[in-house]
């Protein structure tokens, strides 16, 4: 083979591998960065739409549950409410009083819910939910008449009734199981609001 063929030969594979990188650089090397972006993308949207499904079945979980937290709320604003609220308290004593075979003989109820304030003691029960600013509770001073037996059923009903109420002391004379006496009941009951909460008087008399 001459020396001129021979250097043809050469320049013509020469070019031909510049022609197969230029066409590697000029149009497949694009090509496949624009795939693998594509790819990228796609799989951050897959990431997302499982985010975002993982949130529906969270929020599907919780409407399903609204009616349920609706009643558990609705509890709470009863046990709790955001006033006094003296007339409805009347009447809950004189549904437990009733259900328990007592008879009221007085009742005082504060006008007024009195900023919460920290209970004392070396280890107190404390919430940091519960404040001054949100909390308030309210004295009442409760006489019944009936048995020992009748009066401590009206205490538990008392306790365990719509409103929330806690009983600090408990005053009767000494008498037997069967004999009739006064039991005096004092403690407090509680609303949402430390901000004068309206009532009616400040004492009422139940029904007999």
């Amino acid at each position: 083979m001459k020396l001129d063929t021979r250097i043809t030969l050469a320049i013509a594979a020469i070019v031909a591998v510049v022609v197969v990188a230029g066409g590697w650089f000029l149009g497949v090397s694009p090509q496949l960065a624009v795939a693998s972006a594509a790819d990228s993308t796609t799989t951050q949207i897959a990431d997302q739409n499982s985010g975002m499904q993982t949130q529906l079945q969270v929020l599907t979980a919780a409407k399903a549950k609204l009616p349920e937290m609706q009643t558990t709320l609705a509890a709470l604003q009863s046990s709790i409410p955001d006033s006094v609220q003296q007339t409805t308290f009347l009447n809950d004593l004189n549904t437990i009083a009733a259900a328990n075979g007592v008879t009221l003989s007085s009742i005082s109820i504060g006008a007024t819910a009195v900023p919460y304030v920290k209970p004392s003691g070396s280890a107190p029960y404390v919430n940091s939910l519960v404040t001054a600013s949100n909390f308030g509770t309210v004295p009442i001073t409760v006489g019944v008449t009936g048995t020992p037996t009748q009066e401590y059923a009206f205490v538990h009903g008392l306790q365990y009734g719509s409103r929330l109420v806690l009983v600090t002391s408990l005053s009767t004379p000494l008498t037997t199981q069967d004999a009739t006496n006064t039991l005096t009941v004092t403690g407090f009951i509680y609303v949402m609001k430390s901000a004068p909460a309206t009532a009616a008087s400040a004492s009422a008399t139940a029904k007999g």
